[in-house]
């Protein structure tokens, strides 16, 4: 769990439970098995390993979140942005049903966050989520989609389910994303970043040109765009670009035209 988070399109995390299994080219440079499984082995990736259920003060957090809802948002003058989960996936078919009962159960009795789920999962939502159960005005849905292959499997599914915000997650950009309708509806809102990876670890490279694309394709489609970060490794006309910042994330350090961060309204 965390009160505060470096992820520029939430406020705060919150983590149910840990681990997942990779499913797509996206999760090659997974930062969490990285470091739940390899560096502090917590949890074992994988479809043979077992998810790590979180404690009782993690479950906590929320709540508390829920009661402190006043001062945060007189503060910010908005709900807090709560991304769940960051280091797993809230429809992995490894969980046991009666934790993501309890997350759902969790979400009901924190109306006053605003609860941004993210899966590579999508098609798994009929099977684990009881019908009915979307369309609630806090929660915005998301699918990742590194590439068109991804985009193109995950954003038809995610389009047919009921919800007051629906987004896309390109990232880690693995190559050029054309947005696409699906029955005339689009996302929502886009996240855009490039990959990032520890120390002594090359990062697939991000091409500033498709941020620029996808940029240009949201302005002309009314679509809310958020670029996260370029990554480890971004490239412009074929050349390596050089950042202080290792992950890419400070928008000083970007071209002008790309410190584009927007939320959208539900």
């Amino acid at each position: 769990m965390g009160e505060t988070t470096g992820i520029a399109w939430c406020d705060s995390t919150f983590n149910a439970w840990l681990g997942c299994t990779k499913v797509s080219d996206g999760c090659d440079g997974c930062y969490a098995e990285e470091q739940f499984d390899h560096r502090y082995h917590l949890v074992e990736w994988g479809p043979h390993g077992e998810r790590h259920r979180t404690g009782k003060t993690t479950w906590r957090g929320p709540r508390i979140w829920n009661k402190k809802a006043d001062a945060f948002e007189a503060l910010h003058g908005r709900s807090r942005r709560v991304f769940s989960l960051s280091e797993g996936d809230w429809l992995d078919n490894q969980v046991p049903p009666e934790w993501r009962a309890d997350l759902l159960a969790l979400i009901d009795e924190t109306p006053r966050l605003i609860w941004q789920l993210l899966t590579k999962r999508p098609e798994n939502a009929g099977r684990f989520v009881p019908a009915g159960w979307f369309g609630r005005q806090n929660i915005w849905l998301g699918v990742s989609a590194e590439n068109q292959e991804c985009y193109d499997h995950r954003w038809p599914i995610l389009a047919r389910i009921p919800a007051a915000v629906r987004f896309i997650s390109y990232e880690p950009a693995l190559a050029p994303l054309t947005i696409k309708p699906f029955d005339g509806v689009l996302p929502d809102w886009v996240i855009v970043g490039g990959e990032s990876r520890e120390r002594g670890k090359q990062a697939r490279p991000f091409d500033l040109a498709w941020a620029r694309d996808v940029l240009r394709q949201c302005r002309a489609a009314g679509v809310k765009c958020l670029i996260k970060q370029m990554g480890s490794n971004p490239i412009e006309c074929g050349a390596p670009i050089k950042l202080r910042d290792r992950k890419g994330g400070d928008p000083d350090e970007w071209p002008q035209e790309l410190r584009v961060r927007e939320w959208p309204t539900p």
